[in-house]
């Protein structure tokens, strides 16, 4: 028993976190329709976000109220990273260029062609309030950098003007 708490423990050293808060984004859950309908463990409203975190060999863990955890294997490599817009919309990257995209709360991904061979450490997602337009960069080994401005539909590689592994990033979109 002591061991498989070692082997968890070490997995989830692995994982990064991700913290998302709802909002009222078209597409996304709320309280008026949350899709799907995900309630707290108490029986009391719907959690105001989802967590995820990714980790080694594809794996996947994820909850919607904050209490109980979910583990799933996504992919057939390494995760390094996770973003999230709202409670439907996700995205990892990993090993050699790999994206993935979740419209759906992650129940289901769907691979994006980065147009990266470098593994990949760092994704960033954000909606533009004013449009929807979903704005996002990703990047990691020797300076690799992708921008989208479709949600990852298609990417743009782009110099980051350094050869620096790549290893956080953050959307922050201009108003007005």
């Amino acid at each position: 028993m002591k061991r498989a708490h070692t082997d968890s423990a070490t997995t989830l050293s692995r994982m990064f976190l991700c913290a998302v808060i709802a909002t009222s984004l078209a597409g996304c859950g709320n309280d008026e329709s949350p899709t799907p309908d995900r309630r707290s463990s108490d029986g009391g409203r719907p959690p105001s976000g989802w967590l995820a975190a990714v980790g080694s060999d594809g794996t996947l863990a994820y909850t919607f109220d904050d209490v109980s955890w979910g583990v799933t294997k996504i992919a057939d490599r390494d995760l390094s990273t996770v973003a999230c817009v709202g409670n439907e919309l996700g995205w990892v990257a990993g090993s050699a260029g790999l994206v993935l995209h979740t419209d759906d709360g992650g129940q289901s991904w769907h691979q994006q062609a980065s147009g990266l061979s470098a593994d990949l450490y760092a994704i960033a997602f954000a909606s533009d309030p004013s449009s929807g337009q979903l704005y996002g960069v990703v990047g990691g080994g020797a300076g690799a950098l992708a921008v989208t401005s479709d949600g990852g539909a298609s990417y743009r590689v782009t110099s980051s003007g350094t050869t620096a592994t790549l290893r956080a990033a953050a959307m922050a979109l201009k108003s007005g």
